[in-house]
């Protein structure tokens, strides 16, 4: 299905994840620029790394089933507090295992 999806012009692998996810219930995991910040303030990839690194790292971080919650609460959480500019690092409910959260608070 995503080489099928992949095909279309526009068509990037971000689309891919969000229809196989949301549409089908695949286990696929979207990264979009909520979940990319987060996952660097956290240290669960480095600054720079490939969409593939990082795709691969929550495939392995998530348990099957619950990517679509995941997912959802991470873009939640970004939007948030893990902003781009002035994150609310203090009201943050994982700022104890977050790299960048402990040198804010």
């Amino acid at each position: 299905a995503a080489r099928y999806l992949s095909q279309f012009r526009g068509i990037g692998p971000k689309t891919v994840a969000c229809t196989l996810l949301f549409a089908c219930g695949v286990d696929i995991f979207p990264l979009d620029t909520h979940i990319f910040r987060i996952l660097r303030r956290v240290g669960l990839i480095p600054s720079k790394c490939s969409d593939q690194f990082a795709h691969e790292v929550m495939n392995r971080v998530v348990p099957p089933g619950k990517f679509y919650s995941f997912h959802i609460n991470l873009i939640r959480h970004g939007r948030k507090l893990c902003r781009p500019r002035d994150p609310v690092c203090e009201r943050c409910p994982v700022v104890e295992y977050c790299d960048y959260g402990q040198t804010q608070v």
